[in-house]
């Protein structure tokens, strides 16, 4: 049975909106972690000189559990929903979409001409054009932000859960005992100075800490929820251009 663009419409629709409902919990979850207190910074001084030379993580809490669990729906659900669409739009061209159907996300631009007909088949040049402006692929002019949310998306449905910890903000590392120590996730003992210019702190004048994602060749200790709005700012800007194609596709508001 043919499905009818109607019903694609509905599960993109469906889709963004369980994204955003993730989110949503998102924010919950790293709201009553820092109502918690989970990082407490003491000043760290030089042992020669008693002068103060930054900041020393003392107490470290681990992130929540269903912190990665959660990112990883907000971004399942973007990834699927853009799939969807790629479905919609074929289906809306007069075609009928088939197991490859999908929007053509690679590791290269060269990759991406030479592989995305069997996954767009049907769609329509207009659809095609559109795609090609998006620059679904690593190296992108416009940023990276649709591949990274495929490359996320894969590990975190076939191999792990995706690497959330702890980051400071503004700071660098002081290497402890002539040793560097791992930048990400910070830990007990732990010490940083301020970077020269950088005066974002805490209100009790402690450095400031995001919850980051931390992905070898993809990103390294970014925001959490900064990773994810600018997946679904990207997203929601695809879909508005999708909507010329696909009847009646509304996406409201202008991304989370």
């Amino acid at each position: 049975m043919v499905k009818p663009v109607a019903d694609w419409r509905r599960s993109i629709v469906s889709k963004v909106n369980r994204a955003e409902k993730h989110f949503r919990e998102l924010h919950d979850v790293l709201d009553k972690f820092r109502e918690s207190k989970p990082y407490v910074f003491a000043p760290a001084y030089d042992p020669h000189t008693g002068r103060q030379i930054g900041w020393e993580v003392v107490v470290a809490n681990e992130v929540p559990t269903e912190l990665p669990l959660i990112f990883g729906d907000i971004l399942h659900n973007l990834r699927s929903a853009l799939d969807h669409m790629a479905n919609a739009a074929v289906a809306a061209n007069g075609a009928i979409p088939d197991c490859n159907t999908a929007f053509p996300i690679y590791n290269s631009a060269s990759e991406f001409e030479s592989k995305c007909v069997r996954k767009i088949k049907g769609i329509g040049e207009q659809a095609v054009d559109i795609i090609r402006s998006v620059q679904p692929y690593k190296g992108a002019s416009n940023g990276d932000v649709v591949w990274r949310l495929h490359q996320l998306d894969i590990i975190d449905k076939h191999r792990t859960l995706l690497t959330c910890g702890v980051s400071a903000r503004g700071l660098i590392e002081i290497p402890h005992a002539g040793q560097k120590q791992a930048l990400f996730p910070m830990k007990v003992g732990h010490r940083f100075t301020v970077k020269s210019g950088y005066f974002e702190m805490e209100q009790e004048k402690r450095p400031a800490f995001d919850i980051a994602l931390n992905e070898p060749q993809i990103m390294e200790a970014e925001p959490v929820v900064l990773v994810a709005r600018m997946a679904f700012q990207r997203v929601w800007r695809i879909f508005q251009k999708f909507a010329q194609l696909i009847p009646d596709l509304d996406i409201s508001g202008e991304g989370t």
